[in-house]
């Protein structure tokens, strides 16, 4: 099979994660690999996805408590250097003593790796490559092939990395344009993204990235918010994601934050979020635009300044109040202003005006 098929097929899973198990097993027959895995962070269960033939050992792994993987604290692959073999940081007497390669592997007939970062920082994007036992270790000059390929595969990750945050970007402006602030957060629970229109700093912080309530009591409650949507269980075994009212310093109406799960970035691994916090500000009044008023209801000049008043929740005598009109005139134009929305009362036609903003 040619790298071409597979780094494209890397890419593709990267977007759509229902495909990591065919395109690791392309990326591990066309680099001479039985197996391959790939592991974004700390290697758990939900950060790691596998080709078909290894899956099942994946899953012992995790399941019956097997010999912990040495590799985990002593095999740390970085950027500046390619494919690195199990005797890049074992020798041949350790691998014979190590339980896990010894009680682990070597039953399920695996034996050898050859392990690469595909990119990363604060959660690196690592592939590992695994071979049968009985074929022996990675050769010097496989190894130089595989570094052949490796920059097609970091840029392939790269190119998925940046177009999940386009399309989370995306997410972030359109929860704006409908009226509310969002966050994005990466596994850890912690800030990636601050979307437009999240109100900082009264009832809501981020110190360290972390989201901060101003009182512990809402702190409690915004924590298991964000456990629950950060978690890695499906969202099926999950209780539903809460609203959580921030009561605010400033006696201003409280923030509503709920804190939703994104399941599909959460599973391709290559996502730089998992959840989003959707922040709503009730004291936040929006208003709706003056040409649409003009444009969808035919209102003059002074009617659309009469109808942004009540929509910014005016009382006719407020209202005629600012505009520098007696309240008689005001309410003259407010029977003008139900002829022309169709409406009857003040509370229907705020609540028309208030879907335009």
């Amino acid at each position: 099979m040619g790298y071409e098929k597979a780094i494209d097929r890397f890419f593709g899973a990267a977007l759509h994660p229902e495909d990591w198990p065919a395109a690791l097993e392309d990326i591990a027959q066309s680099l001479g690999a039985d197996a391959a895995t790939l592991v974004v962070g700390s290697s758990t269960r939900p950060t790691v996805a596998e080709s078909p033939l290894i899956k099942p050992i994946v899953a012992e792994y995790f399941l019956r408590g097997a010999p912990l993987d040495p590799r985990e604290a002593r095999v740390r692959p970085g950027l500046g250097e390619g494919f690195v073999d199990d005797f890049a940081h074992f020798t041949q007497e350790e691998i014979d003593h190590d339980p896990f390669y010894q009680e682990f592997l070597r039953p399920v007939g695996f034996g050898w790796h050859a392990v690469a970062c595909l990119g990363g920082e604060a959660s690196k994007i690592v592939l590992s490559l695994k071979r049968r036992a009985s074929r022996g270790a990675f050769e010097p000059h496989e190894i130089e092939a595989m570094d052949k390929v490796l920059p097609h595969l970091r840029g392939a990750a790269s190119a998925a990395r940046q177009a999940w945050g386009m399309a989370l970007d995306d997410q972030l402006a359109t929860t704006a344009r409908f009226g509310h602030g969002g966050i994005l957060l990466n596994q850890r629970g912690r800030a990636v993204r601050v979307g437009p229109g999240v109100p900082l700093g009264d009832g809501l912080a981020l110190v360290s990235g972390s989201p901060r309530a101003a009182y512990q009591n809402d702190q409690a409650q915004l924590d298991l918010a964000i456990a629950i949507a950060t978690a890695t269980a499906a969202p099926s075994d999950l209780p539903p994601p809460p609203a959580v009212a921030l009561h605010r310093p400033s006696g201003k109406r409280p923030l509503v934050v709920r804190a939703l799960p994104l399941d599909g970035a959460k599973r391709s691994l290559l996502a730089p979020a998992v959840a989003m916090m959707m922040v709503t500000d009730l004291a936040e009044v929006r208003q709706p635009p003056a040409d649409v008023l003009r444009t969808v209801f035919g209102l003059t000049p002074k009617e659309t300044e009469l109808a942004i008043r009540l929509a910014a929740g005016d009382t006719v005598e407020q209202a005629a109040e600012a505009l520098e009109i007696s309240p008689a005139h005001a309410r003259q134009r407010l029977k003008v202003l139900f002829d022309k929305t169709d409406t009857r009362r003040q509370s229907e036609l705020v609540m028309i005006l208030s879907r335009l903003a």
